[in-house]
């Protein structure tokens, strides 16, 4: 399947809203710098978004609306301990 298109660098519309808000805070980060190993079912590797200075890990992920079935922008933060 190929990917869409987009006018950014960015692989969804969500990741780009959300570097922009990283911009005008001006938050420094690193897209999808690393490749980390996971496991669920089956060996797989997983890119995170985002990496910030200070050891913070972002995922966006569109949130799931159970009546429409669309996704909306969604952030949530990991950190490395």
């Amino acid at each position: 399947m190929k990917r869409k298109k987009y006018k950014h660098e960015y692989k969804s519309n969500s990741e780009y809203e959300a570097a922009q808000q990283l911009h005008k805070l001006k938050i420094a980060f690193e897209y999808e710098r690393d490749t980390l190993p996971y496991e669920w079912r089956e060996d797989k590797k997983y890119t995170p978004d985002f990496f910030l200075p200070n050891g913070v890990v972002l995922e966006v992920k569109g949130r799931f609306m159970q009546r429409t079935g669309r996704n909306t922008c969604s952030s949530r933060a990991n950190t490395q301990t």
